[in-house]
C-alpha cells in the first residue's frame, strides 16, 4: 500500500463473478461493471449488468489468429478487465473484516481503472482468503468423515458450463459428455486469454506517458504494467 503507483487511467468494462451473500469465488452470476470517463476524465459509475455464466461464455468473442500461439477475447467488441481489481471493484462490500480493514488503509477510490492497483487488490484478496480458510477449517473440524457415504451416480450424455474465480481472473469451462462417459467437446477460457487484449490496450494508452523517460525507466514502467496483469501465456494457448 505504501508503494508508488503510477498515475494511470484507462476506463473499460470490469467483469467477475458476483453473489448477493458472499465474495464470489465458486458461485454466482457474471457481473459487468461498465466504467466510462466524464468530461473531466474522471471515472464515474457506469452501467451494471448481470447475466448467467452460460450466456456470458456462449457470447464471448474468442479471437484466434494463425500467426499467434495465444487466443484473446472481446466482450461486445472490445477488451475488458478481469481479475483481482475487477473483483474488488465489483464485490468490495462482501470482503471480510480483515480485508476491508486493509482496503480502508489505502488511498484507492473505488471503482478505479488504474491497472497498477491490481497487485494491491491481489494482496487484499490474499488476506480475505486466509481469513475464509480459517473459518472453513473451524467448520471442517466438526464433521465426522467416517459417517459419510459414497454417492452412486449414473453416466449420461449432457453438456454444461462452469466458472470459478482463479487468482488471475475468472476461469470458464465448457464440456460436452457422451453417454459413454467420454468428453466429446471442451472449451476453456482462461483469465489471461481474457485480459490479454486489455493489457495491449492499456500499453497503447500508457506508452505516450513514458516518452520523456530514459530507456531504462521506460522499460521498468512497462514491465510494471505487464506484471500488474500477472499474465500466464502458457495458459492462454487453450
Amino acid at each position: 500500500r505504501d508503494l508508488d503507483y503510477p498515475d494511470f487511467d484507462n476506463p473499460s468494462d470490469f467483469i467477475s463473478l458476483s453473489s448477493d451473500n458472499e465474495y464470489a469465488i465458486y458461485n454466482g452470476n457474471v457481473k459487468i461493471l461498465a466504467l466510462k470517463p466524464d468530461l473531466l476524465k474522471k471515472v464515474i459509475d457506469g452501467q451494471v449488468r448481470i447475466i448467467s455464466v452460460k450466456k456470458f461464455m456462449h457470447n464471448i468473442e474468442e479471437i484466434e489468429r494463425p500467426y499467434e500461439m495465444v487466443k484473446r477475447t472481446h466482450w461486445q467488441g472490445k477488451p475488458f478487465f478481469n481479475g483481482a481489481l475487477a473483483r474488488v471493484n465489483i464485490n468490495k462490500d462482501l470482503l471480510n473484516e480483515e480485508a476491508l480493514r486493509l482496503l480502508e488503509t489505502t488511498e484507492i477510490e473505488l471503482p478505479t481503472c488504474n491497472t497498477f492497483y491490481n497487485v494491491l487488490a491481489q494482496a487484499i484478496e490474499v488476506i480475505h482468503c486466509i481469513e475464509e480458510i480459517r473459518n472453513l477449517l473451524r467448520e471442517l473440524r466438526k464433521i465426522n468423515f467416517l459417517e459419510t457415504k459414497n454417492s452412486e451416480f449414473k453416466v449420461k450424455a449432457g453438456k454444461g458450463v462452469g466458472a470459478v474465480e482463479a487468482p488471475r481472473g475468472t476461469l470458464y469451462h465448457y464440456y460436452k459428455v457422451g453417454a459413454d462417459g467420454y468428453i466429446k467437446d471442451c472449451n476453456i477460457i482462461t483469465p489471461t486469454a481474457q485480459f490479454l487484449a486489455k493489457l495491449e490496450d492499456d500499453l497503447k494508452v500508457f506508452l505516450p506517458d513514458t516518452l520523456e523517460m530514459s530507456d531504462s525507466e521506460r522499460r521498468r514502467e512497462i514491465k510494471m504494467m505487464i506484471r500488474a496483469f500477472d499474465p500466464c501465456i502458457s495458459c492462454a494457448t487453450h
